[in-house]
């Protein structure tokens, strides 16, 4: 069940001029407007697989079958799917899969992605169908000793029914007219836990392109593709009931959309008064960074019962991580909202 309220605030002759039939009584030099969406969507989900052991602990299949049903869309979906592992060696395998994967769209995601290009009252009509995707993957495992693995996998996915907003006589209405691509490679590289080792932890790179096209917009990035991402996991146990865990990630910036300016700087509008974009997500935000720190105490009570004390602090570089560009009504000034500041939490923890 969503429930979303808007609440506005704005100049007047503002709004006026984008809604000129929607005058009353009370309004003084600032408008002030209340409107509430609700919607409600059910999903099911059936599956079943079996594995095959070809040739036991050498080469097995693991073919499967799943059943999805939205309420939103209308419509099941059928994704059949298929891997395999052939190990050729004791300590290192093959791996592959294909399958095709869906996903329903629903009224959150749809407002948060089209809510500045849509009219509201829209979003309750709106009529899609489920997105798809076919997914090609294959890798390979390496386990040098006990304590560690690594692995290396490459992938690609064909995209299809992609949502897209698709221009009307008053708004840009989503409709499933995108496809596209995506894809890339995963380097992963894992320290596991045990009883005496102090360290553990794992750290990944990955590389991707993701890639959409519809009738209207050629071939350009899409909005959360991020070329580059690197992640470290680590946890310190010095004692049994103490640790230090952290986490880092660093990764390339999501595209966004420029605004045409001329060379004096000035924002370019059309003959219709509205804004002019530059090439779809041709321009990037800037990289993304943050720290996570967690320092942990816990001891056993004498009556069977535990305490867990930890005292964690979030993003503790303080990096203010942009999470959108946006524009005051004249697009002359640019400003920007940001992601999680530093935040530091403390807790306690009992157990019976």
């Amino acid at each position: 069940i969503t429930d979303i309220t808007i609440k506005l605030n704005v100049d007047s002759t503002i709004y006026y001029q984008d809604n000129p039939d929607d005058r009353q009584d009370e309004d003084s030099s600032r408008v002030h407007r209340s409107f509430r969406l609700q919607n409600a969507s059910t999903t099911l989900g059936f599956y079943i697989q079996d594995e095959y052991k070809i040739v036991p602990n050498i080469f097995s299949v693991l073919p499967g079958m799943r059943m999805d049903y939205s309420t939103y869309t209308r419509e099941w979906v059928y994704s059949p799917r298929f891997s395999f592992t052939y190990r050729f060696l004791h300590n290192m395998a093959l791996r592959g899969g294909w399958g095709y994967y869906y996903q329903a769209p629903n009224f959150v995601s749809l407002f948060e992605r089209f809510e500045q290009e849509i009219e509201w009252n829209l979003f309750e009509t709106i009529k899609l169908k489920t997105e798809q995707s076919v997914h090609y993957m294959s890798g390979i495992e390496w386990q040098p000793l006990d304590a560690y693995s690594t692995k290396f996998e490459v992938y690609y996915k064909d995209l299809d029914h992609l949502i897209t907003p698709t221009d009307s006589t008053e708004d840009n209405i989503p409709k499933n007219e995108g496809e596209g691509y995506a894809y890339g490679f995963e380097a992963f590289l894992l320290k596991k836990h045990s009883s005496q080792s102090v360290f553990s932890g794992w750290v990944s790179y990955s590389y991707s392109v993701t890639k959409e096209k519809d009738h209207k917009t050629p071939l350009h990035f899409r909005d959360f593709d991020q070329t580059h991402s690197i992640s470290l996991v680590f946890k310190f146990k010095p004692r049994s009931n103490f640790s230090i865990d952290t986490q880092y990630k660093f990764a390339s910036g999501f595209p966004w959309t420029p605004i045409v300016k001329d060379r004096w700087g000035n924002p370019q509008f059309d003959e219709t008064e509205k804004i002019v974009r530059g090439k779809i997500n041709s321009e990037r935000y800037p990289y993304y960074e943050r720290w996570d720190v967690r320092i942990s105490w816990n001891k056993k009570l004498s009556n069977g019962s535990n305490l867990l004390i930890y005292l964690e602090v979030i993003n503790i570089f303080g990096r203010k991580n942009v999470y959108q560009y946006y524009w005051s009504d004249d697009y002359r000034t640019r400003f920007k909202s940001y992601m999680l500041p530093r935040m530091p939490f403390f807790g306690v923890k009992f157990e019976l």
